[in-house]
This record gives C-alpha cells, structure tokens and sequence, in this order.
C-alpha cells in the first residue's frame, strides 16, 4: 500500500532529515 510506504519514509526522514 502507498500509504505504508509513505508512513515508512516519514519515519526515516524523521530520523535524517534533522534541521
């Protein structure tokens, strides 16, 4: 599903896409 995907790729970001 694209909304599993889309919830996996938050939580990397979250992790790496620090300001």
């Amino acid at each position: 599903m694209v909304y599993e995907l889309q919830k996996k790729v938050y939580l990397i970001c979250m992790k790496t896409c620090k300001p």
